[in-house]
This record gives structure tokens, sequence and C-alpha cells, in this order.
């Protein structure tokens, strides 16, 4: 029977939820941005735009004969449509180490045609520097016996750092301190994680983190699970900062090619990935090891994923802009969409699955247990390639350990791929009418599957669930499986 080495794959499928909390402190501030990111900003208030705020990540740099990490700045502000002849340009080069401690500044204020420069540096014991107003220099020189983080007024990404290297929990109250470099003293810090909510930004979505801060000032921050603030609010002051993005880099961003230095630093994830293959298809290999075709169909199983770049991807940038965004303006529910959504990329997974598995049986007309091998082959293709395309760029800047949620997800995503796969090729076998229902089946699964991540992000269950909840569908697809091939 070919399904009678089962408790290897329960066996792998149950230890899956030994997995760490989904989102704790980073380690190193190149996790939390990107070498030569750029993010932009605009500023309301009192639901007017008064100015936008432009963040740019330098990495790596010297600052004082140290090893540092330089943030580029421009916060422009003109409160001119609120009736007030005010304008506030502020220029600044900010650094920090690699906790994203502050480390110093070389700011340049200008007020209404007034320029001003700070210049600070953070020493083991005191705060040097000086600054230039009216055209005279004064010397700074302050105790500070350690280092903080640092943040001024409206500087998003400098809050982004502080919140960056906290442990986020739900319930949790934090507290800390913060340098503010333009007033050069030490504020207390306190906030709550209240919860996470769906937070619209400009015309998109995202579910974030609710982090409800009481000191320096109160104000609300919404941070995502990848670390960025997309909007913070000072309610006192009628106050929105927005994150700017473009709907295409939401739904699917174009990566940079494909490097050989790329591929080399990936090995170790993509080695892992082949690893857990390796392991679903071990009880299988055995009798096939000399047939090419298992080895054919692993490759067309994977080949097929990136096809989906040009059917499905577009598809859902399309949907997600004239569907999903209008729908949820009007008052549509998320969930109705999420449901619409999973079975579009459900019935997109099975359907090119199904393709190999088809060829291979027209050519060939393997008997039951060979096609039962070669749709777990082409299943493990396929989820190998998408496992290695959704987490490999992550898993290259760090942002992603092979202990990260995401990546123990796609681990069971290989397996699910299998069976589905298995499952397709055993309808095949039974004929067409069998596997019309076999692979409809199998798409509201998987759709399901994929369904439940809307739970996720209004955070009704953690990653940690949802990752549990898949591995035990994926079990109970296996079940069905080899009861009913057992029976055949």
């Amino acid at each position: 029977m070919i399904l009678k080495r089962l408790p290897l794959i329960i066996l792998f499928l149950l230890v899956i939820p030994m997995i760490p909390r989904a989102i704790s402190k980073s380690k190193l501030v190149d996790d939390v941005r990107e070498k030569d990111s750029r993010r932009n900003y605009v500023i309301f208030m009192k639901d007017t735009q008064v100015g936008t705020l432009t963040s740019e990540f330098d990495g790596k740099t010297r600052f004082q004969g140290a090893r540092a990490f330089k943030y580029r700045q421009k916060l422009d502000l003109d409160y001119t449509p609120l009736g007030h002849s005010y304008k506030t340009l502020v220029e600044n080069d900010f650094y920090v180490n690699d906790t994203g401690l502050y480390l110093g500044n070389d700011m340049i204020l200008t007020i209404n045609n007034q320029t001003q420069e700070l210049h600070l540096i953070n020493s083991p014991d005191s705060l040097t520097g000086y600054s230039i107003q009216g055209g005279f220099r004064d010397e700074i020189k302050l105790p500070m016996e350690q280092k903080y983080f640092a943040a001024d007024n409206f500087m998003v990404d400098q809050y982004e750092l502080l919140l960056a290297f906290k442990d986020i929990n739900i319930g949790d109250t934090i507290y800390d301190s913060i340098f503010v470099p333009q007033t050069k003293r030490l504020d207390a810090v306190q906030f709550s994680i209240d919860g996470m909510d769906w937070v619209r930004y400009g015309r998109l979505y995202d579910s974030a983190y609710v982090c409800r801060f009481i000191r320096p000032y109160e104000q609300t921050i919404y941070l995502t699970r990848d670390r960025k603030i997309i909007k913070m609010i000072q309610e006192a002051q009628r106050t929105e900062i927005i994150l700017l993005e473009s709907v295409f880099d939401r739904v699917a961003p174009k990566p940079p090619a494909l490097t050989l230095s790329d591929i080399i630093k990936r090995l170790p994830l993509y080695l892992a990935y082949f690893l857990v293959g390796i392991i679903v298809i071990l009880p299988f290999i055995k009798k096939h090891i000399k047939k090419p075709e298992i080895y054919i169909i692993f490759v067309l199983g994977a080949a097929l994923y990136p096809l989906l770049k040009i059917t499905l991807f577009p598809l859902q940038q399309w949907y997600g802009e004239n569907v999903i965004v209008p729908g949820v303006e009007a008052g549509g529910s998320l969930y109705y969409y999420g449901l619409l959504s999973s079975l579009m990329v459900a019935a997109f997974h099975e359907s090119f699955k199904l393709i190999p598995i088809a060829l291979l049986n027209a050519l060939r007309r393997p008997g039951r247990r060979s096609i039962l091998v070669y749709g777990i082959f082409c299943g493990v293709g396929f989820g190998i390639y998408e496992a290695c395309s959704l987490t490999g760029a992550a898993w290259q800047t760090g942002a992603l350990k092979i202990s990260s949620a995401p990546i123990i997800e796609r681990f069971v995503a290989i397996v699910f791929h299998a069976i589905t796969g298995a499952a397709l090729g055993y309808g095949l076998y039974r004929g067409w009418k069998y596997l019309s229902g076999t692979w409809a089946v199998l798409i509201l699964t998987h759709a399901f599957m994929l369904y439940i991540f809307v739970f996720l992000q209004k955070g009704f269950i953690d990653h940690p669930m949802l990752i549990l909840i898949n591995a035990f569908i994926s079990l109970i697809l296996l079940l069905v499986l080899f009861l009913v091939n057992k029976k055949t």
C-alpha cells in the first residue's frame, strides 16, 4: 500500500506547532529596513494636508569613527492652508547603532526662512555637539550615562525603530525613555498594545497592532506584522501621518532580478525546503527511483508556479484595486471579499498542479500506485518553488529566520501540496467524473485554509494557531485519501 508509511508524515505534521511567537523584537537595524529603502508619508491636520515626511535608509556607515546606520529624513511642514503663516523644513542625518540606539545627528532646521543647525554626538557618558542660530554657535555638553532610542515629533521612522526593538504582545504595557534631539532632553515613554485592527491608510488596508501611547504625548500608532508604521494619529492635535504606498506594491511587488549571489545567500533556506520535500517523498521513492517520470513531473510542478506571475498575480492586482478597495470603502465586508480572493487563488493552484499530472496520465496511462506518486512529486515541486519564491528575499535580508512562523507555514504548505497532488492523481485514475468532484473539494479545502488568514489579520487567531489549523486540515485530508485509496 502506497500510504502504509503514513506515520512518518503524521509525525512531521504533529511537530509543526512547536514554533516561536509570531512577532518578537528585532536584533539588528538592518532587519527592520532594507538598505536604500525609501518611505514617504503625508501629514494631515484637521483633515487638511500640511506636510510630508521622506525617510531614506542608507544602511551601514561610520559616525565619529564607529560603526553606525544612517537615516536621511526630510520633514516639510506648511501650515498656510490652516491660516497660519508658519513653514518648517527639517533636513536630518540620523545615526543609530546596531540595535537602533541613538548615536547622533546632523540637522538643518528652517523656520520661516530662518535657518538653525543642530549637531549632536552621543558619546559613552555624555551628549556633546553644538547648535548654530542667528550666526551664533553654542557648544553643547550634557551628561548622558547610557544610550537611548531617540524620536522627534512627526519622525515616524524614529518611532518605528523604538517599536521594532520591543516584543509586541497584545495586552502588554511598555515603559521606556527616549531622547528628543530638538529639545535635548529625555522623555518618558508609556504605551499599551491594545489589539489588532484592519486599518485603512490612503487607498490601502492592512492588519496592524494598535499601539496606544500615553507618554511622551497621547497618540496612536498602527504597526504591521513586518514592523512598519502605516499610520500615526495624534488625537488632541487632530493630526494624522499616513504612509504612502501603491496598491501594486502591496499586492504583487515586482522583485529585483535574482542573481547567483542571491541564490547562494538563500541556499540554507532552499535546502531546508528540499529537506522537507525529501521527508515527504521518502516513503514512496524506493520503487520509483529509476523512473524518469518522477523527476520530470517534479520539475514540471515547480516550473508551473512562475506562470502564476503572468496569470493569477495580475488578476489579484486588478481584483484588489478595482473590487476589494472600492468595496470595503463602500462598507462591504472584508470577510466576503476575502472569501472570493481565497477561492480564486485555490482554483488557480489546484488547476495548475493538475496540468502535468493529467499530461503524464494521458501519455503513460500509469497504474493507481504510480499516478499517486506522480501527484506527490508534482505537489512537492510546486510547494518548494512557492516556498522559495515567497520567503527567499525576506530570509536574505534577515527579516525571517528558519524558525519564523512564515517559514514554518511554508513547511506545512509543501506537505499540503503533496497531499493534494496525490488526491488529483487518484481522481484522474478513477475517471474524469470522479476527478471533477475531487478537484472541487480540494479547491474548497485550499480556499478555507487561505480564508482563515483573514481571521489572523483581524487578530482573532495568531500565526501559530493558523499553522496548527492548516497542519490539522492537511492531516485530515491525508487520512481521507488513505481510507479512500485503501477501499479501492
